[in-house]
């Protein structure tokens, strides 16, 4: 910082300014240089990650049209590519969740529970975890894995938007295993959490409670449902459509 003393000349301040640019004028330009330099940085980062994300997206579109087109090889490369270049976007979760999707409408369970598996491992979407893993765990009953499937759904806080899911998927495993009184606890839970958001169907839900005042449900024999499109799965709650 320049210190000029007010009692001199104008021509010996002048002189004083010059001598501190002359001794600090370096670290003047390596400090315009190194600002420059994070400005260009920085641009430059913010249009890596634009084009990063557009490209995923268009891979991510083109799973969709190979799948729609019935071509799984296709389909299974471009969720390859993502996978190398994109692991950490958020498509690469939905591509898998189509993949999914696309194995339990031809009965492959196994396939569909990998890459259901894959996004519970690796997703950095808590969201997209909790719907791989309620997917799996419907996989698992509707298998009569009823011991695995319930290990799928206690490896999780419950306590969050999906709570009544995990309820409600619960009580259908201990139904299946002819435990009605855990069932039903578990049905009851799922209701009330149903208060808190519209994760259930509460109809639907209260007539599986009602049910265990007569005959069991026969609820192993229920294919799970499809996996949730990518417009389902940005409406948070409304994702959990099991």
């Amino acid at each position: 910082m320049i210190t000029v003393d007010e009692h001199l000349t104008d021509e010996q301040q002048a002189e004083v300014v010059k001598k501190w640019l002359r001794d600090n004028g370096s670290y003047l330009l390596i400090g315009l240089a190194l600002g420059l330099g994070g400005l260009f940085g920085l641009n430059q980062w913010e249009a890596y990650q634009s084009a990063d994300a557009e490209e995923a997206s268009a891979l991510y579109e083109n799973v969709v049209g190979a799948l729609l087109a019935d071509r799984s090889a296709s389909a299974n490369q471009y969720v390859m590519t993502l996978e190398e270049n994109h692991a950490d976007s958020p498509y690469l979760d939905q591509a898998r969740l189509m993949l999914a999707k696309s194995h339990l409408d031809r009965n492959e369970f196994e396939v569909a529970a990998s890459y259901l598996a894959q996004i519970i491992a690796g997703s950095t979407s808590e969201e997209m975890a909790h719907i791989a893993r309620l997917r799996l765990a419907r996989i698992r009953l509707h298998q009569q894995q009823f011991d695995e499937s319930l290990e799928i759904l206690n490896t999780t806080d419950n306590d969050s938007a999906f709570s009544a899911r995990y309820h409600e998927i619960r009580g259908d495993v201990y139904l299946a295993m002819n435990r009605p009184n855990e069932a039903r606890n578990e049905y009851q839970s799922a209701l009330g959490d149903a208060e808190q958001n519209l994760a259930v169907d509460r109809v639907y839900l209260q007539a599986k409670l009602d049910s265990l005042g007569g005959d069991f449900l026969t609820v192993v024999n229920d294919v799970p449902e499809a996996s949730p499109t990518p417009g389902e799965i940005s409406n948070g709650d409304s994702a959990v459509t099991e």
